[in-house]
């Protein structure tokens, strides 16, 4: 079974990589040849109400097939007035700081020494080099190394980001959903011994899928491109279950459903205080599955949606 790392990377936002690779990703033609062309339904939602405001699930990954928008989710971006993140990437150095160990802090006040090389050699296998800085907190390393091997892959920001970059831009009015500084504060909470159980498990995961050649950020960009949320909701929580309870709820809890609520709120403050505004919210896919997720949040605050395609995620 595989551990945490893909849903980790699907949804941190602000990218808090080292630095871009140029080390050569490992050939995936094999795989690539057998998923879609492109994006085949979006996860593109509108809400109810006069005004035309959206919430498209995204990536933080730069597959090329990803980042050419399907024309429906073009349509809602291009007619949009303002475009609002999981946060204002103005503000994404905040974030680096808030996951960053404080000064006089060193790794291996948490983590063993095992676990400390095991993580230099994988940081090295995609930037040679880079695990030098090795500086951010034990409990966002689980993260930072899915997006390391995403940079490799691609070698360019992630579907947000380039999002952002075209919202700014085209003048629209832009921000974030999310404060960077606390995003991710719940995580923060995990006790010594549950960060290590976190940080070794991803590993273990890395590792066992190196050994069997199985290529899990392909896996999920497939589901992706598809549009087949309930399949691609269950392989991300199926993706969940190495971790031990109730390490495995508490990081749910703080990655995903605590953040949906504050998500949810958000965008209901927004669409309230501006109704004649046009918003085009993009959020990581996962938060939009479930029934937990930020749309079942926005229904509990009398706030409809429905999916603008006829797939039903």
């Amino acid at each position: 079974m595989n551990s945490l790392r893909t849903v980790a990377s699907l949804l941190l936002l602000a990218t808090p990589a080292v630095a871009q690779s140029t080390a050569a990703a490992p050939p995936q033609e094999t795989q690539r040849s057998k998923s879609p062309d492109g994006v085949l339904k979006p996860f593109l939602w509108k809400l109810d109400g006069d005004t035309p405001n959206f919430i498209f699930g995204t990536v933080h990954v730069a597959d090329p097939r990803a980042l050419k928008l399907h024309p429906t989710v073009e349509k809602a971006f291009t007619d949009s007035d303002a475009a609002f993140f999981e946060i204002d990437f103005r503000r994404a150095a905040e974030q680096t700081r808030a996951t960053m160990m404080r000064e006089g802090e060193e790794l291996e006040d948490t983590l063993p020494a095992d676990l400390i090389q095991r993580l230099t050699n994988r940081v090295n296998k995609y930037q040679p080099g880079g695990a030098m800085g090795l500086r951010f907190k034990p409990i966002v390393w689980p993260m930072v190394l899915p997006q390391l091997e995403a940079v490799t892959r691609f070698k360019q920001a992630g579907l947000d980001q380039q999002l952002y970059v075209r919202a700014l831009q085209t003048g629209k009015r832009i921000g974030g959903l999310e404060d960077p500084a606390t995003q991710l504060r719940d995580l923060f909470k995990l006790s010594r011994e549950e960060q290590i159980t976190f940080v070794r498990s991803t590993l273990d995961s890395m590792d066992k899928a190196d050994a069997n050649k199985t290529d899990m950020l392909m896996k999920s960009i497939d589901f992706y491109l598809r549009g087949d949320g309930k399949a691609f909701h269950k392989f991300l929580l199926d993706d969940s279950k190495s971790l031990p309870e109730p390490l495995r709820s508490k990081f749910l809890e703080g990655l995903i459903y605590k953040r949906n609520v504050r998500i949810a709120r958000e965008i209901r403050e927004l669409t309230k205080a501006f109704p004649n505004r046009k918003h085009f919210f993009a959020v990581g896919t996962f938060h939009m599955l479930g029934d937990r997720s930020v749309l079942t949040e926005l229904n509990k605050m009398d706030v409809g949606t429905s999916l603008v395609t006829d797939a039903k995620p």
